[in-house]
C-alpha cells in the first residue's frame, strides 16, 4: 500500500530454508532492533507496527500510521526529526539500522 512501509525479509537471501516461524520471529527482532531509529513525536509512528507473514517463507514489518511513508522519506522532503525520545530517530530507519551494525 502507498501509505505504509514495508521491510520485507527473505530467508532466500540469507540462509538456506527456515521455518515460517523463525521468519516471524527474525522480523520481530529487526522491527524491535529499528524501533530507536524511527522518528517519535506522538508514538503512534513507532508503536503502530505489524509482523506479518507474507508468503511461506518471507515475513514483513510494516508501518501503519497514514503518514509513515512521508516520514521515511522525510530526508528528500527537509524533515527534521524531534530526538528527544528517540536520539538515533531518522528518516529511512531500517538503513540507519543497517548501517549502526556494520
Amino acid at each position: 500500500m502507498a501509505d505504509k512501509i514495508e521491510m520485507t525479509v527473505s530467508p532466500q537471501a540469507l540462509v538456506g530454508l527456515f521455518h515460517p516461524d523463525a521468519m516471524l520471529g527474525f522480523a520481530r527482532e529487526v522491527r524491535d532492533g529499528v524501533r530507536p531509529f524511527v522518528p517519535y513525536d506522538t508514538g503512534r509512528l513507532a508503536m503502530d507496527v505489524s509482523v506479518e507473514s507474507v508468503g511461506a517463507l518471507v515475513a514483513a514489518v510494516r508501518y501503519n500510521a497514514p503518514y509513515a511513508i512521508f516520514v521515511y522519506h522525510g530526508d528528500r522532503r527537509g524533515v527534521t526529526f524531534c530526538r528527544e525520545r528517540h536520539p538515533l530517530a531518522s528518516a529511512r530507519w531500517n538503513e540507519a539500522w543497517v548501517n549502526s551494525r556494520q
